[in-house]
């Protein structure tokens, strides 16, 4: 997502560099690794070939590209299956103009590498057979041949729906983790969050798991993921327990205060609205770039309001 006031101050950044010199007694700011390579270029012997090419450049109306990303994603987002439940399907999740927008749209607008969506299938239905429905699913992103699966929300209902017991939800989990088994490339799973509060209401009670089957549930996801060098886990325990708890989101740039700022989650308190989606799009990028020994600044940009506003503006052109 590049923005056009990183031109701008890209461009204001190198018309000023000559009269900020520092004078020959004062030392220097410490500097970000980041920031060397733009150092290098506002030099006093390089600084009016810089400043000429900005010019040049804004003239012409051309935009400033923003700083190279830090690391090589490679083919990692050349194909990109997204699978899951209704969170990634985008349950009741619309533009002010009317637009459905799904997960796969938010990633699509986050992403600075190239890439290309080559399936999306999150289905809103995925609670009635998680088996049967996750299966279909599954099958259709084998085919497409992926380089990155996106399964954030796809174990949800292979834990939560019906069940008598943990051990029967716990049986069923295995199923859902020998699907995503099936797959070589980088593997993005959420582990399971405590939605008590949408219990008795968009979760019936017969399908909300006890509170202590979570437990054994998370433990056996996480030793599942840490035992593959492939897969990257996402904590949906831990993030919704934080937003729950009034906590404000932040991930890099990608900052959002339910006080101040609204709500992530609609008012079922089970599925994320726009800015939460959005937030759910960036969770899964900062993994990844945690996974990676990368920077989230080398896959996705800008602000959460930001991203928002693109999604709404890509899905509306149409």
């Amino acid at each position: 997502m590049r923005l056009r006031p990183l031109a701008l101050l890209a461009l204001t950044a190198t018309l000023l560099a000559p009269a900020c010199q520092l004078p020959t007694n004062a030392e220097p700011a410490e500097r970000a690794p980041s920031d060397e390579a733009t150092q290098a270029s506002t030099d006093t012997a390089e600084a009016p070939a810089a400043t000429e090419a900005a010019l040049a450049a804004a003239e012409a109306g051309a935009a400033i590209a923003p700083p190279a990303p830090d690391h090589d994603w490679g083919t990692t987002f050349e194909r990109i299956a997204v699978v899951g439940s209704s969170s990634t399907a985008g349950f009741q999740v619309q533009t002010p103009g009317g637009a459905a927008a799904r997960l796969a749209d938010f990633l699509d607008a986050a992403l600075e590498p190239e890439h290309t969506i080559a399936y999306d299938g999150g289905d809103l239905m995925m609670f009635l057979n998680p088996e049967a429905l996750g299966g279909v699913q599954i099958q259709r992103a084998l085919a497409a041949d992926p380089t990155l699966l996106v399964g954030v929300d796809f174990l949800f209902w292979y834990f939560y729906g019906e069940g008598e017991t943990t051990a029967d939800r716990l049986e069923r989990l295995e199923g859902g983790l020998a699907e995503l088994a099936r797959f070589d490339c980088t593997v993005v799973v959420g582990d399971l969050p405590y939605m008590i509060k949408a219990a008795g209401g968009m979760i019936p009670w017969a399908m909300m798991p006890d509170a202590e089957g979570f437990a054994p549930a998370n433990a056996r996801i996480n030793e599942w993921a840490a035992a593959r060098d492939n897969v990257v886990l996402v904590s949906l325990a831990k993030v919704h327990g934080q937003l729950d708890a009034g906590e404000a989101y932040a991930r890099g740039s990608f900052v959002w205060d339910p006080a101040t700022d609204g709500r992530l989650l609609q008012l079922d308190e089970l599925h994320p609205n726009m800015p939460g989606t959005g937030a759910l799009a960036v969770e899964i990028l900062a993994a990844l770039a945690m996974h990676e020994g990368a920077t989230l600044e080398s896959v996705a940009r800008g602000t959460l309001e930001e991203l928002v506003d693109e999604v709404n503006r890509t899905l509306n052109a149409f």
